[in-house]
């Protein structure tokens, strides 16, 4: 792809061409921009210190803490909605802390690794032998409803076929949740 004076090559204006007067404004928007000078040099000592003093975190002086918690209170005791802390167990959407390790398991490293040799590295959907990049061991009947880690309800897809099948939108189709394999995935290849 080449680019010609006045084009560029990035998406959202690709082969638009741009006046004269529109490039030189550019130029000057950009000026004084990834030069290596700095602050002091481009705006002035005063400007530089008041952008600096803008930019660092200010804290709350004991005498607006003081405002602010009476305000609360006051807030607390007619009544009013107040926005909660929501910050670790005190949010609604808190889990408790702590990270799923089931995928990290060697359990479940061992599991994956005989669904591949089972299924001979082929993905079941498509017939493609799959490296170690784009194999991907797929639950028939998803973990979040039945938790279960058998072989029979796991099956080997390369990433393409597993996206198509996992899209976002298809969690909660009902032919995903309870139809047999065939109608939601359709054919399977034979091994």
């Amino acid at each position: 792809m080449s680019s010609k004076p006045g084009q560029s090559i990035i998406g959202w204006n690709k082969g638009k061409h741009f006046s004269a007067q529109h490039r030189a404004n550019i130029g000057l928007a950009n000026k004084g921009k990834r030069t290596g000078k700095t602050w002091e040099e481009i705006f002035g000592p005063e400007q530089a210190r008041s952008i600096r003093e803008r930019a660092v975190a200010r804290r709350h002086t004991p005498e607006q803490r003081e405002r602010i918690s009476i305000s609360l209170k006051k807030a607390y005791a007619e009544g009013r909605k107040v926005k909660p802390n929501w910050n670790g167990p005190t949010h609604p959407m808190w889990k408790g802390g702590h990270k799923d390790l089931r995928l990290t398991s060697p359990e479940w490293k061992g599991r994956r690794k005989e669904v591949y040799a089972r299924d001979q590295w082929l993905c079941r959907r498509c017939g493609k032998h799959c490296g170690t990049h784009e194999i991907q061991c797929h639950h028939i009947i998803p973990y979040r409803i039945s938790h279960d880690d058998s072989m029979e309800n796991l099956i080997t897809l390369c990433l393409a076929c597993h996206c198509a099948i996992e899209r976002p939108h298809d969690k909660y189709r009902p032919e995903m949740l309870g139809a047999a394999m065939g109608t939601w995935l359709g054919p399977l290849v034979s091994r």
